[in-house]
């Protein structure tokens, strides 16, 4: 098994080439992403709603993967998003999409969210694997099946 690390990603810790290998990750292999400048991108890690996890591999410090989880406080409810959980193809089966998650949900049990979603299309055969993974985390799909959510009051 491949060695890698994973780590929170801040505005002040973000460099001209994470941002590149972010920016790549996006938009080559996530279906709905819009192109972000790099300013852009550090004011949404400057956001603290909104928490940015990578992995790297140890050896080169490559990033190899990401996911983001962004928190929303209502009246009535707080609840996080997993968006983005991409891990580079070659980097798939190693559990890197499933330490990614694991670490989103500890977060948002932290600071005491009890509700997560998430979106991963399944009409997409790309997304049948890691669809399979989030139930075996416990996610839970909508009866459209575009979301998954899963409780962690439980």
């Amino acid at each position: 098994m491949a060695a890698f690390r994973i780590e929170q990603l801040s505005a002040s810790t973000l460099s001209g080439n994470d941002w590149d290998t972010i920016e790549v990750l996006r938009m080559a292999l996530s279906e709905h992403a819009l192109p972000r400048s790099y300013e852009e991108t550090r004011t949404r890690l400057s956001d603290p709603s909104d928490r940015f996890w990578i992995a790297r591999e140890k050896t080169s410090e490559d990033i190899v993967g990401m996911a983001t989880l962004t928190l929303i406080t209502t009246h009535t409810a707080d609840v996080g998003i997993i968006n983005d959980v991409i891990v580079l193809p070659e980097w798939w089966g190693n559990g890197l999409r499933h330490i990614l998650t694991m670490t989103l949900l500890s977060v948002a049990a932290e600071v005491g969210i009890r509700e997560v979603f998430l979106t991963s299309n399944p009409n997409n055969p790309d997304r049948t694997h890691a669809r399979s993974g989030y139930e075996a985390d416990g996610f839970i799909p909508s009866t459209d099946g575009r979301f998954m959510t899963i409780d962690l009051s439980l």
